[in-house]
């Protein structure tokens, strides 16, 4: 589908089990993501804390090559890229430096969208 499908995050898979409603989008999240070529995190810096969302993504398989991680750390205050990669590496560990898009969500969407 053309449609942006965004999950809606969990702490555990606990969570899931006890909510029926967050188990029955969280099936669909990885449904979908088992079928996508490509997937673009926008913003978001895949926290440590966020388990069950690092185990769906890999659960999913996700195709590496059709990652891209795009965030804002134009001047790169408290190191935040390198925060944001080796969180992703953790969870991607093939994924490379030319995936990352540190420009911010607004550029990237001028630059990859065709969205004046």
């Amino acid at each position: 589908e053309t449609e942006p499908f965004i999950v809606p995050p969990v702490l555990t898979k606990q969570d899931l089990v006890e909510e029926p409603i967050l188990r029955l989008v969280w099936s669909h999240a990885l449904k979908k993501l088992s079928e996508a070529d490509e997937v673009v995190f926008i913003g978001y810096s895949m926290p440590v804390t966020d388990i069950a969302a690092s185990f769906l993504f890999t659960e999913a398989c996700l195709p590496v090559s059709g990652v891209t991680i795009v965030d804002y750390a134009e001047k790169d205050e408290d190191n935040k890229k390198k925060k944001i990669i080796d969180a992703y590496w953790k969870v991607f560990p093939q994924v490379t430096d030319n995936q990352f898009y540190f420009e911010g969500a607004l550029q990237w969407v001028r630059d990859n969208l065709n969205v004046p």
